[in-house]
């Protein structure tokens, strides 16, 4: 339940200064869970193969997008000061290293296809769909933080006068 208290909101007793915290955690943790699961598949000859990111070498640059989400998501949280440099680190690195990254590798797997000439299938397996929208979830988040406080963190309006 949330209940609000001056400028900020309680939730499960966490004192969240914005909308833009939520996003940069939520993003950073579907970032981070999504690094595990299934990435590809690939299947040649009747035979399947599911591969996460770290089976292919990617796991680096999307933690590195999942926990820099986190660690702003914390600043944004914890900190009344620095809140915009931390929010603009994290549109670069989260910009790069999760949402360019996962548009690269979805596109990219057209190329796998080519290069064994028929012989292999792959796939996008639903951990580069979370990576993705993971990314794009705490980019907006980077991006709202940079642009200011919102709506739900201002003061509640009084409420008019009983008759």
């Amino acid at each position: 339940m949330a209940r609000s208290l001056g400028s900020e909101h309680l939730v499960k007793g966490v004192a969240l200064k914005s909308k833009a915290a939520v996003l940069l955690g939520v993003g950073g943790l579907i970032v981070v869970i999504g690094t595990f699961m299934n990435f590809l598949t690939v299947e040649s000859g009747g035979v399947s193969q599911d591969f996460s990111a770290g089976d292919v070498d990617e796991t680096g640059a999307y933690m590195i997008a999942g926990v820099l989400a986190l660690i702003v998501a914390a600043v944004l949280n914890f900190s009344d000061k620095g809140h915009k440099p931390a929010a603009i680190l994290g549109i670069i690195g989260i910009g790069f290293f999760g949402v360019f990254n996962a548009i690269r590798d979805l596109t990219s797997i057209g190329d796998f296809e080519e290069e064994f000439a028929g012989l292999a299938t792959a796939k996008a397996g639903i951990g580069l769909y979370l990576l993705l929208v993971g990314s794009i979830v705490a980019l907006v988040g980077a991006i709202m933080a940079v642009k200011g406080p919102d709506a739900a963190s201002a003061p509640p309006a009084a409420s008019p006068p009983a008759v």
